[in-house]
């Protein structure tokens, strides 16, 4: 009995992390997300809210593992690396070393 009800709960919440992490993906807020659980999904809403919590923080965990993001931030250290190049080919010690610590904090993140 304890089995089922286990492997129960184990689908409910692995079904809700996937419809949270599609809704998510469309841009959707954390209250309209758990509206459509609680709604559509019968999940209770204080399930819901749990479950996205658990989704934010693994994405938060997991940062590199977000495409969105892991494009944004790739895209803005292409362009720092790039005035960085600039900042060397006009000999610029000073920004050299402003925009190399910038570029170091981003990849350390």
């Amino acid at each position: 009995m304890q089995t089922d009800y286990h492997e129960k709960a184990r689908l409910i919440r692995e079904e809700s992390t996937s419809i949270i992490a599609s809704l998510h993906a469309e841009g959707l807020s954390r209250k309209e997300i758990t509206d459509i659980l609680v709604a559509d999904h019968g999940v209770p809403q204080s399930s819901a809210y749990r479950f996205y919590s658990a989704f934010i923080s693994q994405q938060e965990e997991e940062p590199w593992g977000n495409p969105a993001l892991n494009t944004t931030r790739t895209k803005a250290i292409q362009a720092l690396e790039r005035l960085l190049e600039d900042a060397e080919n006009r000999d610029d010690k000073t920004e050299i070393k402003e925009i190399s610590s910038i570029i170091l904090k981003a990849i350390k993140r």
